[in-house]
């Protein structure tokens, strides 16, 4: 079969872990360069010459296009699949009106760990899931400091922080593996109101500046199957036990535990589950079977990316998310805001969501 051809979209010129465009370039480029199921054709930037910058940067084929434009890009006859970002519920009405199949960036569901979990709970090996409680932190970073080209991460307006990025991945496993929401309490709060802004070498241009995004986010409510959770998500400074995520699953006939270390988040290294059944003893359960060829060919923060690029070259969509599926995680992610106990100075609000 010829491979997919791709126009990547907002791919910028870094070759870091930070900053706009810098997820493209460490993830999605990697995943798709390696993959022989796919064809790197076009790149759409803000201008032509963007384009062209990152195409030169990138070491691609000088045959790849440069455009200007999501429309430029969208009408090229050569591109098969479009690799972009924007506003899901009017990307998942368009795709449904032209019939074509999506597929969403929230990798964590092709995770081995993530998979076998879900076969467990599918099964129904620990009986009926009668309570969840998990207790997850993000990507470790100084919470005194912060690089001048990530302040948006501290804004809650820019749709670029902890909650619409790390939350938002850590809301998809939980709504992947237990079902949907359909009754939520949550508090969002920010601990860290200014921040330390560096630039370059580590000075600092900016020893106040404010921060509106938050670093804590509790939810517990009710899932469409009966289940009882709760979710803690926080911005430690450092860790006790260097893990990043603890699940308590609990059934009527056995528990699980999940644990992950630090930065699973993002690479694909170090998660267990431990599975009681009744008093029967404890086990380490097993999931390399979910572990394709492809994880041994890319550093380990490429893995689920690829994984991800795998399954959608395959029509398997058992392990990735489509613009409909994100919707629902989306409606809960902005209800969560909206309804939100938020803590402010003098101010507390708190509102229980019916969804």
């Amino acid at each position: 079969m010829a491979p997919i051809r791709v126009g990547l979209m907002g791919l910028s010129t870094t070759d870091g872990f930070s900053g706009p465009g810098s997820w493209a370039a460490s993830t999605h480029l990697p995943a798709l360069i390696q993959s022989p199921e796919y064809k790197i054709v076009a790149l759409a930037n803000s201008t032509v010459k963007s384009a062209q910058r990152s195409i030169a940067a990138h070491r691609l084929p000088p045959s790849t296009k440069a455009y200007g434009s999501a429309t430029d890009i969208a009408n090229d006859t050569n591109v098969d699949l479009i690799v972009v970002s924007l506003h899901i519920e009017q990307l998942a009405e368009l795709a449904r009106f032209a019939g074509v199949q999506t597929c969403v960036g929230v990798q964590k569901r092709t995770s081995p760990m993530i998979l076998k979990l879900k076969e467990i709970i599918s099964s129904g090996k620990i009986g009926r899931i009668v309570n969840l409680s998990a207790v997850a932190s993000s990507v470790r970073r100084s919470m005194d400091k912060w690089p001048e080209n990530m302040k948006y991460y501290l804004d809650m307006s820019s749709g670029g922080n902890k909650f619409y990025i790390h939350f938002w991945h850590f809301l998809d496993s939980f709504m992947y593996v237990m079902g949907d929401i359909v009754h939520h309490q949550s508090i969002l709060k920010t601990q860290y109101k200014t921040v330390q802004i560096t630039g370059e070498g580590d000075k600092i241009t900016d020893p106040k500046y404010p921060k509106s995004s938050p670093d804590h986010i509790l939810l517990q409510g009710i899932s469409d199957r009966g289940t009882v959770f709760s979710m803690s998500f926080h911005s430690p400074k450092s860790s006790a036990d260097e893990k990043d995520i603890q699940w308590y699953i609990s059934g009527t006939q056995g528990e699980i535990m999940v644990t992950a270390p630090a930065a699973w988040t993002l690479h694909d290294q170090g998660p267990e589950i431990r599975f009681r059944d009744g008093d029967q003893p404890i086990i380490a359960v097993d999931f390399q079977e979910f572990r394709i060829p492809v994880a041994e060919k890319v550093p380990s923060i490429v893995v689920k990316v690829a994984s991800m690029y795998n399954a959608f070259a395959q029509s398997d969509t058992s392990r990735f998310a489509t613009f409909d599926s994100d919707v629902k995680t989306h409606r809960v992610l902005e209800a969560i805001k909206r309804t939100a106990f938020i803590v402010r100075k003098k101010i507390e609000i708190s509102v229980l969501a019916w969804i």
